[in-house]
Parts: structure tokens; C-alpha cells; sequence
């Protein structure tokens, strides 16, 4: 589609803000523009946004969308928890990161090798798209057939009899990072063959789809809430990475940037240029 900005280059004015007009305490999300020499008048004026420039520094996984803790059953009966510290995370980085909790309880055996085996895992099934537990079982017999040892330190001891551990799915925000409801899984600890599971619904391991743009001068009355400039989507985008947006069009419809359900962000990078375009309607 064809740039329309040179359009209005001559008749209109740019507004262009940095991370200088960002207000405190807002997570880099709001931004404000004080107009020079008392201000200015807007009436039967236009805006639109033309250009934005920032890194992508927005969080996937944090205590305020509620997708941070997840719980597991190992094999002495006990439930341990995990808590995620906020970051931005893929399936395998969620997967290493459970299996760095788990060495940290001794939670894993070893082979002749040295080789770290673990025994509940969740990875992605691109096939299926979803994502795939599998839990494996463990018994005496097992561990001499294939030679585990135990860690040292370790505190809990191999069962007699064949026994799974569990992958607990306890909160609704991790249910839905992973596309699973609330459960167990397995949904008991008897078995001697692997359990594995698919996500029964498509999995959300980023929240957000697209960053609503708002503004206090803007009147939409197309649309809810009514001062909603313009939406972008930075997926795609590697997180800090250079994210840029510039409308094929102008989208005339303080600056504040919500996801798309309109709920607070935090942007960690400060470092972003917005340019406004106005223009007064003829």
C-alpha cells in the first residue's frame, strides 16, 4: 500500500516524543507533551500516529498476568512449587528452567555416562501444535536396568514399585501459557509406561497480541474506549530487538500504551521515539 505522509508534510505539524516526555511511575507507558508558549488550542484539528520506534522489552511471563507459578509431584508424594522470575520466555526456556529447579532438589538421576536424566518434561509439539508433558516412570528394576545413580544429597529414594511423578497445572495463567486446564498429569501416580499428554487448547505463551495506542487528545467515536489512537503488533519481534511501526496510512482517529484487552504493560526499555502528525481539518 502506498505511504500517504507526503501528503500532509506541508500542511501539517509532527509532535515527536522520546524518553524524555515519559512520566514517572508508568512503566514507560505514558508519555507526556507539554506544548510550548502557554499551549495550544486544538479545535477541528486531526491526529494521527505516524512513526514509532522502541526495543521490545515487553514480558511474557511476570507475577502481574498471573502465568509465573506452576507446581509438580515427584515421586515421594511430595508437591514442590515453581516461580518463574518475570521474564520473556519460550517453551525451552521454561522447560530449562524447571529442570534448574529440579537439580537444585536433587530431583534427577545421573547414567554411566554423567548424563543428567530427568523424569518430567514439557516440550513443544509443533505437529500438534501444542505443548506435549511426558512423564516418565521409575522403579528399582528400572534404575539397575540402566545403571541411574542418585545425586548426592539426594533425600528422597527410588520406590519399589513403578510410580510417576506429576506435572501440576494449579493456576489458570500458567494453564493457559501451557493450553492446559487446571489439573494433574498424569492424574495419578500408578503407572509403569510413559504418560505423555498434548495441550487440549492452543497454547498462549505471550498474553498480549498487539499494543493499543491512546491518547488524551483523540475523540473516536468509532470505536471503545474513545480515545484509542492506532494498535500495533510487535510479535515477530525478537525480544530487545528494534521494533518499528509506521502506518501505510495516517490513522486519524498524556500517550499511553496498553496490550489489546487494554491492561497495564511494562515496557523495560525506556529508549523510544513516537511521532504524533496533526493537522486542522478543512
Amino acid at each position: 500500500m502506498k505511504n500517504n505522509f507526503h501528503q500532509y508534510s506541508i500542511k501539517g505539524k509532527t509532535i515527536i516524543l522520546t524518553s524524555a516526555n515519559i512520566e514517572e511511575n508508568s512503566n514507560n507507558t505514558k508519555l507526556v507533551y507539554n506544548f510550548p508558549s502557554g499551549g495550544y488550542t486544538f479545535k477541528s484539528d486531526m491526529i494521527a500516529l505516524q512513526s514509532v520506534y522502541q526495543y521490545f522489552s515487553i514480558f511474557n511471563i511476570t507475577s502481574d498476568y498471573g502465568n509465573n507459578t506452576f507446581f509438580y509431584t515427584w515421586f515421594d508424594g511430595i508437591e514442590y512449587s515453581i516461580t518463574i522470575p518475570d521474564g520473556y520466555y519460550e517453551i525451552s526456556d521454561l522447560n530449562s528452567y524447571f529442570q534448574s529447579i529440579m537439580i537444585a532438589n536433587t530431583h534427577y538421576m545421573t547414567n554411566s555416562a554423567g548424563q543428567f536424566i530427568y523424569f518430567l518434561e514439557f516440550i513443544v509439539n509443533t505437529s500438534r501444535y501444542a505443548v506435549q508433558i511426558n512423564s516418565y516412570p521409575l522403579d528399582t528394576d528400572i534404575r539397575t536396568t540402566n545403571g541411574y545413580i542418585l545425586p548426592s544429597g539426594a533425600t528422597w529414594s527410588v520406590p519399589a514399585t513403578s510410580t510417576l511423578s506429576q506435572f501440576n497445572v494449579n493456576t489458570t495463567g500458567f494453564g493457559e501459557v501451557l493450553g492446559y486446564e487446571i489439573g494433574s498429569y498424569p492424574n495419578t501416580q500408578v503407572g509403569s509406561t510413559t504418560s505423555s499428554f498434548l495441550s487440549s487448547k492452543a497454547p498462549q505463551i505471550t498474553p498480549y497480541s498487539s499494543i493499543l495506542v491512546s491518547c488524551n487528545l483523540v475523540n473516536n467515536r468509532a470505536v471503545i474506549p474513545s480515545n484509542i489512537l492506532s494498535s500495533n503488533t510487535p510479535l515477530g519481534t525478537r525480544i530487545g530487538s528494534l521494533f518499528t511501526f509506521e502506518p501505510n496510512y495516517l490513522q486519524f482517529a498524556d500517550l499511553e500504551l496498553r496490550d489489546q484487552l487494554s491492561r497495564s504493560i511494562v515496557i523495560r526499555d525506556p529508549n523510544m521515539i513516537i511521532t504524533l502528525y496533526t493537522e486542522t481539518k478543512k
